[in-house]
Parts: structure tokens; C-alpha cells; sequence
């Protein structure tokens, strides 16, 4: 189970996010810009750092995983802020940061035949069930290419499938979360049915750099 997040949200797998600043007036007539914080979906914020015109990003280092928004204030030679009230205006970004891998727990594996039943629970603060996939391969030949299983489309939870063959099969479950951490638990499905052997559990992050975020900030520094 995990939180739901807005299409306005971009997901990292990073907590070093460089913020780009985009300045829309003269840097002359600038003294400084400040950075702004908030976490949780909660319109209160929090300085957390500055930086003078002649600087082009904060680099942020966010202490845990979890929802921020990010604003940028622009205060003039002559004490002016822009914006003046940070609450009024939207955020200019808004992040959900994950560095965690999900877990996957497989609840219960059986086989019937060639009928192969698996059900798991995924657990991340973030998931994203759209990505979750299932697939097997003969247990006997670990060089042969993974089938992909068609999963219900109203649960990512659970399915039940003809696996063709009398043979034993391993089957994969493979789950990631927004920021594209993924994590493969497998289970062996031996010749003649009964429960699965436990198989194995592997966290994987995927390279995200070091948090560009340029394309989707819209400082609105200058305006």
C-alpha cells in the first residue's frame, strides 16, 4: 500500500536534486534568491538556503524520502520579495523523493498441473502497481527467455495461469515504485504440483544521476 500522487509530481530516486534557477530580469537589480520548502502537501514553508545572482542552482540535499515542494523567492536591491506571499502561489515543483527499493512478499504459490497460482503483497510508501509484472521460464533452463504473464486488469495483486508444460517452472514478480526502484522475487514451481519452493528477493535502483529536475522547474525567478 502506498500513498497516490498527482500527475504534477515528479519522482526521484535521489536525494541530491539540482535546482535550476531561471532568472527573467536583469541579475543587476537582484540581491538575492531564496530557497523555499515544504513537505507533506502542506502549504507551510521553510528557508533552506540562498544564493546570489551570479549562482545559476541550489543544489538541495533533502534529509529523507518522502513529498516536497520547492519555491524560489526573488528579493530585489531595494528589500522587494517575489513572490511576497509564498502561500498564494502553487509551487514551482513538486517532488516525491524515493530511494527505497519496494518489498515484495509472496502471500501464497501453489500449482495444480500446469495451472500455476501466485498472489503477493507489494509493500513501498510510493508504488506505482501499473508496472508490475509476472513471468516464468523452465527452472531446469536458466538461460531461456522470461514469458511475460497477462495480469488482471481490476488486480496486480494475484494470477492464475497455464504454464504449458509438465515441467518445473520458476516464476518472477517483478515490482517498482514511481521513482523507478524495482525489486524481483521469484518462486520455484516443481513437477507435480503442490507448494512453491521459496525462491529469491532482489532490490535493484535504477541510475537517475544526480537529480536533474531542469526540464520540469519553472523557477519563475524575475518575472
Amino acid at each position: 500500500m502506498g500513498q497516490p500522487l498527482g500527475p504534477d509530481y515528479y519522482p526521484m530516486a535521489s536525494r541530491t536534486i539540482r535546482l535550476p534557477i531561471e532568472y527573467k530580469k536583469d541579475r543587476k537589480s537582484i540581491r538575492q534568491v531564496v530557497l523555499y520548502v515544504a513537505r507533506n502537501g502542506e502549504n507551510t514553508w521553510y528557508q533552506e538556503g540562498f544564493v546570489t545572482p551570479d549562482k545559476d542552482a541550489f543544489v538541495y540535499v533533502a534529509k529523507d524520502d518522502g513529498i516536497y515542494w520547492f519555491k524560489m523567492q526573488i528579493e530585489d536591491l531595494k528589500g522587494n520579495k517575489d513572490p511576497a506571499d509564498l502561500t498564494r502561489d502553487p509551487p514551482d515543483l513538486k517532488m516525491v523523493i524515493d530511494t527505497a527499493a519496494p518489498v515484495v512478499r509472496v502471500t501464497n504459490a501453489r500449482r495444480t498441473g500446469e495451472e500455476i497460482v501466485i498472489e503477493w503483497a507489494v509493500d513501498d510508501k510510493f508504488p506505482n502497481d501499473a508496472e508490475t509484472k509476472v513471468h516464468f521460464r523452465p527452472t531446469n533452463n536458466p538461460t531461456a527467455a522470461w514469458q511475460e504473464v497477462t495480469l488482471p486488469a481490476a488486480s496486480r495483486t494475484g494470477v492464475k495461469f497455464p504454464c504449458g508444460t509438465p515441467e518445473g517452472v520458476t516464476v518472477r514478480v517483478t515490482a517498482a515504485d514511481v521513482a523507478g526502484n524495482k525489486t524481483e522475487a521469484t518462486r520455484d514451481f516443481p513437477v507435480g504440483g503442490g507448494a512453491a519452493s521459496a525462491g529469491s528477493a532482489v532490490g535493484a535502483h535504477p541510475a537517475r544521476g544526480h537529480g536533474q529536475v531542469e526540464e520540469r522547474l519553472d523557477a519563475r525567478v524575475g518575472r
